[in-house]
């Protein structure tokens, strides 16, 4: 049985969370709570996997508070595969040079170029540290102190950039990741969280490849704070994109 979204018609439609909460009473798919995170992550789907009478329902609700959306089935909203991760990118006028951790390098034609993704976001992730304690231990000669390791588990949000390259061959996505352990390239300037302006400029760059129907948000982006709230909804603008640019 087909399944469907509502979208965003465009992504400057706004509705606070507690419009949408009350529009999305005529669900019974969703609970408040997933509500709220949809909103959090909101980036031109507004939810997905409804059946079509909670789809038209949700639509006709969030009309009366002047958010219109598009429902269409979940089947017409592309996809995206994971990609090829590469570590260092060169540019000239003809072609991009992809190279990943190994030394592979990978080449292609800028005219194949068809979508380009970048910015700033974070991510929360489970963070494990070991740390040693001391606890009390007895046997039948008494008690004593003895030394124990621990593992501690946290919760811990962490800063990346992404920059994700589209192509209609394979490899169809080509991706870099910087996160705070790690250093990338663009045309051999090192890529480093803690030197925002180099990926800023490689992002400024690299945005005028394409039209800015193209392109993403994160990539017209002036400034370095987290314009994406999770990788989630990173991906679900890029998702949004491909459906307009296909219709």
């Amino acid at each position: 049985m087909s399944t469907y979204s509502l979208l965003q018609l465009t992504l400057d439609q706004t509705i606070s969370r507690e419009d949408m909460e009350n529009a999305a009473a005529v669900l019974e798919t969703l609970a408040r709570p997933d509500i709220a995170k949809l909103h959090r992550e909101l980036f031109g789907i507004v939810a997905s996997g409804l059946q079509w009478e909670e789809a038209n329902a949700f639509h006709l609700e969030l009309e009366k508070y002047s958010y219109p959306a598009e429902v269409v089935a979940d089947e017409e909203v592309p996809i995206l595969d994971a990609g090829y991760r590469v570590q260092r990118i060169t540019m000239d006028d003809e072609s991009l040079a992809f190279t990943d951790a190994m030394g592979r390098q990978k080449e292609r034609r800028l005219s194949d170029l068809l979508f380009l993704a970048g910015g700033f976001l974070q991510e929360t992730e489970e963070q494990i540290e070991k740390v040693v304690r001391l606890e009390v231990k007895g046997d039948t000669r008494g008690t004593y102190p003895a030394p124990t390791l621990k593992k501690l588990s946290k919760m811990v949000v962490v800063p990346k950039f992404r920059l994700d390259f589209f192509f209609a061959t394979e490899p169809y996505r080509v991706h870099v990741l910087v996160i705070p352990e790690n250093v990338a390239f663009f045309q051999d300037l090192p890529l480093r969280l803690r030197h925002p302006a180099a990926m800023v400029a490689a992002r400024q760059e690299l945005s005028l490849l394409l039209p800015p129907e193209r392109l993403t948000c994160g990539m017209l982006q002036e400034d370095t704070h987290a314009f994406y709230p999770n990788l989630a909804s990173y991906e679900e603008e890029i998702r949004w994109r491909f459906h307009r640019l296909l219709k």
